[in-house]
């Protein structure tokens, strides 16, 4: 029962004071009466145990005091040198130029000096030991001091700080009113905790604005030099289509001059001080500057100064560029490029058109002087037979009178061949590539004066009232082929008239002089008029050699031709036929300056 009235685990003044309870039962029990021998032998026993017991126990007790006042004073030694550390980190931290803070692994604050949030005048007063890492970023949020970032809730800013928190490192800076800015450093410690520093980088930020300022003036004053210097005129404007920047050659290019006041204009406005007429032109590009802006965009226009503008418009951050570029040269120069061109195609196809009439006239030539040879030696067989047989007939023929008739008619074929010649001379002079022509002034009256005398006997001879009609008019032409044609023309009518008369007369018409040929011969049929011209065609078949070789039509068609004088036939069969070949009137303007 001592013995278990005895508990290992009660300290040591705990159980000295049961074994003293112990002692007086023990010697209460003596006194009590019994056996007084027994009693007192076993008192004695008891007593020695007792005694034993008490010494070992307050050897124990004197030991366990004695570590416990080593312990104390380690303990002591240890609170001290704690508090010794303690307010040496204070001082520490206090010492630091920047605000610092410490939260434990339960994210409460443990320890803070006076310059943590002192930015913030409202955020100091509420923070206390103890205080959470949410309930200190929240009073950081409603603080009057901070300045969120644009389009930021402050719940949004509380979510992003406490994501952020789960990372070993986090700085970002934290924008205060006054221009003051803030960077915030945070740290996770190795017990879990987290470290808070604050840093004041407002004037860093500050200097470091001014060096940016420094730097965008420069580069703004090389920009704007580089741009002047452009040949294209070039214009920048922001998100919402205001102008901000442009060079001197944009201004050139605006009909009205440009100053500071056009700053920030509208790109509508600005277009509109281009050109007030292309409107319809801009359309797109002002749909792409007020849309999507998806790609590049291209119009061109034309100024009020009339210059044509290649407009390119792209879009760059912040904004989208445009410019520029006078191409007035390169249009004029496309359209002259371009009526060249036409020209070109124009006159290949002239000359195309020209080469194949060329050819189909080369292959009519040659056909015609196939045929022109053959029916030459026809014809001109014929007045050379004849005058063979003449003259071998006069040969044999005794009588004077028959020998006489023989050699005239001998004569007259020959003067057939002699016409013939000169009729093939004509027309080879006509048919070459280049035939010699003198225009001049003539007085018509004289040609048909001497037409008239040589050959009004031919009409004499046929019983023919050949009448010229007098005219005083100046006409321009060749004088040789002019009386060439009227003389085949005026020719031709005597030969085939039988009766009646040939009358040649003169029509003013507008600038030119229309001669005209009438007679009363048997007339021409319509389907008849354009083979008259043909080499040797002679219409009347019973013809002889010397009344035509059917030559004569054909050599006024080619002179009337290389004169470049109209030729019209009119015609009534049985009734005659009306030539008029039509030629240039001498103006009495031109009549001063030829004299």
């Amino acid at each position: 029962m001592i013995l278990t009235a005895l508990d290992p685990n009660d300290s040591l003044e705990q159980q000295n004071s049961k074994l003293i309870e112990i002692a007086r039962a023990l010697v209460g029990r003596l006194e009590d009466g019994g056996d007084p021998a027994a009693r007192a032998f076993r008192d004695l026993e008891r007593s020695v145990f007792l005694e034993a017991q008490v010494k070992t126990r307050t050897a124990e007790l004197d030991r366990l005091l004695k570590l416990l006042n080593r312990t104390n004073a380690q303990l002591a030694d240890a609170i001290h040198d704690a508090n010794q550390a303690r307010g040496t980190l204070t001082t520490a931290i206090e010492a630091l130029r920047e605000g610092f803070a410490l939260f434990d692994a339960q994210k409460r604050l443990t320890m803070w000096n006076s310059r943590f949030c002192d930015a913030l005048p409202d955020v100091p007063p509420q923070l206390k030991q103890g205080l959470n890492f949410r309930d200190f970023i929240n009073r950081l949020s409603e603080s009057a001091s901070l300045i969120l970032p644009d389009s930021m809730m402050a719940d949004d800013w509380v979510s992003r700080c406490l994501m952020a928190d789960d990372d070993d490192q986090v700085i970002f800076t934290m924008v205060l009113t006054g221009d003051r800015h803030i960077q915030v450093s945070q740290r996770r410690t190795r017990a879990g905790g987290t470290v808070i520093i604050q840093t004041d980088v407002s004037e860093l930020v500050r200097l470091h604005r001014q060096e940016r300022a420094r730097v965008l003036n420069d580069q703004e004053r090389i920009t704007q030099a580089t741009l002047n210097h452009m040949t294209e005129g070039v214009c920048l404007f922001d998100e919402e289509a205001r102008l901000l920047f442009w060079n001197r050659r944009f201004g050139e290019l605006l009909p009205a001059a440009l100053d500071r006041s056009a700053f920030k204009c509208s790109l509508a406005t600005v277009f509109k001080a281009f050109s007030k007429k292309e409107a319809d032109a801009l359309t797109p590009l002002m749909h792409w500057a007020y849309g999507p802006r998806v790609g590049p965009m291209t119009v061109e226009m034309t100024n009020d100064a009339g210059h044509s503008l290649k407009v390119s418009a792209r879009s760059i951050p912040r904004g989208f560029l445009v410019s520029f570029i006078d191409v007035t040269a390169e249009r004029k120069a496309l359209e002259v490029v371009s009526a060249a061109n036409e020209l070109l195609e124009q006159r290949v196809f002239d000359r195309t058109v020209d080469l194949e009439k060329a050819l189909a006239n080369a292959e009519k030539a040659d056909a015609m002087k196939t045929r022109f040879t053959a029916a030459a030696s026809h014809d001109l067989q014929q007045p050379l037979s004849a005058a063979k047989l003449y003259l071998a007939a006069a040969q044999d023929e005794a009588d004077p009178d028959m020998c006489r008739r023989a050699v005239e008619k001998a004569q007259q074929a020959l003067g057939s061949i002699e016409t013939i010649l000169d009729a093939l001379l004509d027309i080879s002079r006509l048919d070459t590539h280049a035939p010699t022509v003198s225009l001049q002034t003539i007085v018509l009256s004289e040609v048909l004066s001497r037409l008239e005398d040589d050959l009004q006997p031919l009409a004499e001879q046929k019983g023919l009232a050949l009448t010229v009609a007098p005219s005083s008019v100046l006409v321009r032409s060749d004088p040789m082929y002019l009386r060439r044609i009227l003389q085949n023309l005026i020719g031709n009518a005597i030969k085939y008239t039988d009766r009646g008369r040939v009358l040649v007369g003169v029509r003013r018409r507008l600038q030119m002089a229309d001669i005209c040929v009438i007679d009363t011969g048997p007339g021409i049929a319509p389907d008849q008029r354009e083979s008259i011209f043909k080499e040797f065609v002679r219409l009347r078949e019973c013809a002889s050699g010397s009344s035509g070789m059917g030559l004569g039509l054909s050599i006024v068609e080619r002179a009337c031709a290389l004169l470049d004088h109209p030729l019209r036939v009119d015609s009534v069969v049985g009734q005659g036929s009306s030539f008029t070949v039509s030629v240039p009137l001498v103006l009495p303007s031109e009549e001063d300056d030829a004299a």
